[in-house]
Protein backbone atom coordinates (compact mmCIF):
# COMPACT_ATOMS: atom_id res chain seq x y z
CA UNK A 1 0.00 0.00 0.00
CA UNK A 2 1.05 3.47 -0.60
CA UNK A 3 1.39 6.49 1.86
CA UNK A 4 -1.39 8.13 2.49
CA UNK A 5 -1.56 11.85 0.97
CA UNK A 6 -3.54 14.03 3.63
CA UNK A 7 -6.62 15.16 1.90
CA UNK A 8 -9.97 15.46 3.35
CA UNK A 9 -11.48 14.25 0.41
CA UNK A 10 -10.81 10.47 3.00
CA UNK A 11 -11.49 11.94 6.44
CA UNK A 12 -15.35 13.69 7.09
CA UNK A 13 -16.85 13.88 9.79
CA UNK A 14 -18.36 10.64 11.16
CA UNK A 15 -22.53 10.65 11.29
CA UNK A 16 -24.32 8.42 13.72
CA UNK A 17 -24.13 5.63 10.97
CA UNK A 18 -20.68 5.27 11.63
CA UNK A 19 -20.98 4.99 14.99
CA UNK A 20 -21.00 0.97 15.12
CA UNK A 21 -18.64 0.57 12.20
CA UNK A 22 -16.12 3.48 14.45
CA UNK A 23 -17.11 1.28 17.98
CA UNK A 24 -16.02 -1.91 16.30
CA UNK A 25 -12.61 -0.63 14.93
CA UNK A 26 -11.68 0.87 18.30
CA UNK A 27 -11.95 -2.40 19.79
CA UNK A 28 -9.68 -3.75 16.67
CA UNK A 29 -7.25 -1.20 17.24
CA UNK A 30 -7.24 -1.11 20.61
CA UNK A 31 -7.22 -5.06 21.12
CA UNK A 32 -2.74 -5.65 20.78
CA UNK A 33 -2.75 -3.00 23.60
CA UNK A 34 -5.07 -4.70 25.60
CA UNK A 35 -3.08 -7.87 24.68
CA UNK A 36 0.43 -6.26 25.81
CA UNK A 37 -1.64 -4.71 29.47
CA UNK A 38 -3.29 -8.79 30.01
CA UNK A 39 -5.95 -6.12 30.75
CA UNK A 40 -9.38 -6.27 28.61
CA UNK A 41 -11.01 -3.69 30.65
CA UNK A 42 -9.32 -0.90 29.45
CA UNK A 43 -11.46 1.78 28.03
CA UNK A 44 -11.20 1.48 24.98
CA UNK A 45 -12.68 -1.69 24.77
CA UNK A 46 -15.23 -1.80 27.27
CA UNK A 47 -16.71 1.54 25.82
CA UNK A 48 -20.37 1.19 24.96
CA UNK A 49 -22.23 2.66 21.50
CA UNK A 50 -24.21 5.10 24.38
CA UNK A 51 -21.43 6.37 25.54
CA UNK A 52 -19.82 6.89 21.96
CA UNK A 53 -22.81 8.28 20.81
CA UNK A 54 -22.11 11.19 24.12
CA UNK A 55 -18.47 11.91 22.83
CA UNK A 56 -20.46 12.32 19.31
CA UNK A 57 -22.97 14.63 20.63
CA UNK A 58 -20.08 16.40 22.43
CA UNK A 59 -17.55 17.07 19.82
CA UNK A 60 -16.30 15.75 16.25
CA UNK A 61 -15.13 12.73 15.10
CA UNK A 62 -13.26 11.95 11.78
CA UNK A 63 -13.51 8.90 9.56
CA UNK A 64 -10.88 7.72 7.35
CA UNK A 65 -12.22 5.37 4.86
CA UNK A 66 -10.82 3.33 2.09
CA UNK A 67 -12.50 0.85 -0.14
CA UNK A 68 -16.09 2.29 1.66
CA UNK A 69 -14.79 0.65 4.97
CA UNK A 70 -13.74 2.72 7.85
CA UNK A 71 -10.21 2.06 8.79
CA UNK A 72 -9.29 4.75 10.82
CA UNK A 73 -11.05 7.70 13.45
CA UNK A 74 -10.37 10.10 15.89
CA UNK A 75 -11.99 12.85 17.87
CA UNK A 76 -11.90 16.01 20.06
CA UNK A 77 -13.97 18.43 21.69
CA UNK A 78 -12.73 21.92 23.11
CA UNK A 79 -14.07 22.39 26.84
CA UNK A 80 -14.75 25.28 28.59
CA UNK A 81 -11.12 26.77 29.39
CA UNK A 82 -10.31 26.79 25.22
CA UNK A 83 -8.64 23.20 25.20
CA UNK A 84 -8.92 21.16 22.48
CA UNK A 85 -9.13 17.34 23.67
CA UNK A 86 -8.03 15.16 21.08
CA UNK A 87 -8.56 11.24 21.89
CA UNK A 88 -8.79 7.90 20.53
CA UNK A 89 -6.69 8.42 17.74
CA UNK A 90 -7.58 4.35 15.90
CA UNK A 91 -6.45 3.10 12.61
CA UNK A 92 -7.09 -0.92 11.76
CA UNK A 93 -3.72 -2.95 12.56
CA UNK A 94 -3.94 -3.60 8.50
CA UNK A 95 -3.23 -0.39 7.45
CA UNK A 96 -1.16 1.42 10.13
CA UNK A 97 2.48 3.13 9.17
CA UNK A 98 0.55 4.51 6.23
CA UNK A 99 -0.01 7.71 7.41
CA UNK A 100 -3.88 7.69 8.17
CA UNK A 101 -3.00 8.41 12.14
CA UNK A 102 -0.86 11.57 10.76
CA UNK A 103 -3.33 13.00 8.02
CA UNK A 104 -6.81 11.84 11.16
CA UNK A 105 -4.40 13.91 13.62
CA UNK A 106 -3.42 17.13 11.06
CA UNK A 107 -7.26 17.20 10.23
CA UNK A 108 -8.78 17.08 13.57
CA UNK A 109 -6.38 20.22 14.27
CA UNK A 110 -7.71 21.45 11.19
CA UNK A 111 -11.39 21.80 12.96
CA UNK A 112 -10.50 23.54 15.84
CA UNK A 113 -8.01 26.42 14.78
CA UNK A 114 -9.32 29.13 17.60
CA UNK A 115 -8.53 26.67 20.43
CA UNK A 116 -5.54 28.07 22.60
CA UNK A 117 -3.69 24.19 22.99
CA UNK A 118 -4.44 20.91 22.00
CA UNK A 119 -4.04 17.75 24.75
CA UNK A 120 -3.54 14.19 24.21
CA UNK A 121 -2.50 10.95 26.14
CA UNK A 122 -1.08 7.85 25.12
CA UNK A 123 0.13 4.59 26.43
CA UNK A 124 3.67 4.46 27.35
CA UNK A 125 3.43 0.77 25.72
CA UNK A 126 2.53 2.17 22.43
CA UNK A 127 6.03 3.92 21.33
CA UNK A 128 4.76 4.07 17.91
CA UNK A 129 1.74 6.65 18.41
CA UNK A 130 4.24 8.22 21.08
CA UNK A 131 6.82 8.86 18.32
CA UNK A 132 3.68 10.41 15.81
CA UNK A 133 2.73 12.87 18.31
CA UNK A 134 6.41 14.05 19.27
CA UNK A 135 6.88 14.54 15.44
CA UNK A 136 3.55 16.53 15.37
CA UNK A 137 4.47 18.65 17.94
CA UNK A 138 3.32 17.37 20.56
CA UNK A 139 5.27 17.45 23.77
CA UNK A 140 4.90 15.10 27.34
CA UNK A 141 4.08 17.46 30.02
CA UNK A 142 3.18 14.58 32.66
CA UNK A 143 2.94 10.92 33.51
CA UNK A 144 0.41 8.96 35.65
CA UNK A 145 0.82 5.60 36.55
CA UNK A 146 -1.73 3.09 37.49
CA UNK A 147 -2.43 -0.37 36.60
CA UNK A 148 -0.17 1.30 33.19
CA UNK A 149 1.80 4.21 32.34
CA UNK A 150 0.06 7.41 30.67
CA UNK A 151 1.58 9.80 28.89
CA UNK A 152 0.05 13.08 28.90
CA UNK A 153 0.94 15.28 25.90
CA UNK A 154 0.35 18.80 24.71
CA UNK A 155 0.88 21.32 21.82
CA UNK A 156 0.53 25.44 21.45
CA UNK A 157 -2.39 26.27 18.97
CA UNK A 158 -0.11 29.12 17.31
CA UNK A 159 -2.68 30.17 15.70
CA UNK A 160 -4.62 31.50 18.50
Amino acid sequence: MAEVKSTNMNIPKATIFDLPDILELQKTAFCPVANLLDNTEIQPMIQTYDELLQEFNKGIILKYAQDHEIVGSVRAYVDKENVCHVGKLIVHPNYQNKGIGKALMVEIEKKFTTCSRYLLFTGEITPNTLYLYTKLGYREVCRTCDSACMIIMEKSNRDE
